[in-house]
């Protein structure tokens, strides 16, 4: 008979040799996922008897996960806004640091007025746009999104969340074909260098959509695309919020002040980088 606890200490101890950062959460996170429960279940109930099949079925998350296959693939589920998303390799995977785009996003719907349309410019999971739809009940929006398979999981969330009444999923470059005008364009777009995959952890750059990645030589290729659609597209009023990379927003507020956009603010994540800047259209 094999316990609870005795698993924890095995797998971590694997997890650790392998290079896993936060290895006992991790396994606690595999494990409570086999046995359908809740992490804290496994502190209070470590004497619990796990079941050959279920420590097989372990076994086999834990392979995927040595090979450092990043552990929201393994589950398929990322929690992001406090909400859960599923996921997989077709879609970048949600990270704590975008939450800054939507508590921003938020701020500002407050001083429009209702009903409010949202389009998110490169949705993937669509964790971005249906975690503001679900803030914001008076809101729709459009999702785009060059792969059909990401937009896929998309509609899949969309329905987990019941939101699918209030959005739209396109396949699409940067809303070629869209042409709603909208109160805010959100937008998370591939930002990272091509020559800095080398620096990139095994769990990016092995497992996840490198389309969804890269953007060009100098990380700056998909905002020049972007940002004059987004122009086009956004009310007088409206606003656009863009994730950006380490030490980018001088140059991307470059693009976007040709395009003639003004910076109204610039928002930092939880390492106190700059993540989101925040334009509106010049008058």
């Amino acid at each position: 008979m094999t316990t609870v606890q005795q698993i924890l200490y095995k797998t971590s101890a694997q997890l650790l040799q392998s290079g896993i950062d936060n290895p006992m959460m991790e396994a606690r996170i595999m494990l409570a996922y086999i046995l359908n429960v809740a992490t804290s279940y496994l502190v209070t109930n470590s004497n619990y008897v796990v079941e050959p099949r279920q420590i097989q079925a372990l076994d086999q998350m834990m392979i995927r996960r040595c090979n450092r296959e990043p552990l929201a693939y393994i589950t398929g589920i990322k929690e992001f806004w406090g909400l859960n998303f599923a996921v997989d390799r077709n879609t970048l995977i949600p990270r704590p640091d975008s939450e800054i785009l939507v508590e921003a996003a938020l701020n500002f719907a407050k001083q429009l007025t209702e009903p409010i349309k949202i389009l998110d410019l490169g949705t993937g999971s669509g964790c971005l746009l249906l975690a503001l739809l679900y803030e914001l009940p008076n809101a729709s929006g459009i999702g785009v999104d060059q792969s059909l398979k990401a937009l896929g999981v998309a509609q899949h969330n969309a329905n987990r969340l019941q939101l699918s009444d209030r959005v739209q999923f396109i396949q699409d470059d940067w809303a070629n074909s869209v042409n709603e005008r909208v109160d805010i364009v959100i937008t998370n777009p591939p930002y990272i260098k091509i020559a800095d995959i080398c620096n990139l952890a095994p769990e990016i750059k092995m497992y996840e959509p490198h389309q969804a990645l890269f953007g060009g030589i100098d990380g700056l290729e998909c905002y020049r695309k972007l940002l004059p659609r987004a122009f086009q597209l956004l009310t007088d009023h409206g606003c656009l919020f863009a994730e950006i990379g380490q030490g980018q927003e001088d140059a991307i507020n470059a693009i976007a002040t040709h395009n003639k956009f003004e910076l109204v603010k610039q928002h930092k994540d939880l390492q106190g980088i700059i993540r989101c800047l925040v334009w509106k259209k010049l008058a």
